[in-house]
């Protein structure tokens, strides 16, 4: 019973964390993706939001920090990752973390 549960739990944040994904307004904090795509949509508005979905350009030479943790009961563990990312270019990425792990 407890597996499944955990599926399901695990299924739920799949969830919740791939909904920011379906619209790009998440890009929009981005003052490279905002200049380009931050005006109102005109007679083009489909084809723009097609090329908008893939659109990963704005992304290439950034980077950031990112921090991670789970805690699981029964038995108990927790784990956790402190790690870095970068774009070296729009479609190529790499990651570095330390992570850790008890139970």
């Amino acid at each position: 019973m407890m597996r499944h549960r955990g599926h399901v739990t695990v299924c739920l944040v799949l969830l919740v964390s791939s909904a920011g994904c379906m619209s790009s307004r998440w890009a929009m904090d981005d003052p490279d993706y905002a200049a380009k795509y931050g005006k109102p949509y005109g007679d083009d508005k489909v084809c723009r939001m097609a090329k908008q979905i893939v659109d990963a350009r704005h992304v290439g030479g950034k980077g950031g920090l990112y921090v991670g943790g789970a805690l699981q009961g029964d038995p108990l563990s927790i784990g956790g990752q402190l790690g870095g990312f970068g774009y070296a270019t729009p479609s190529i990425s790499g990651h570095a973390a330390l992570a850790g792990l008890a139970g």
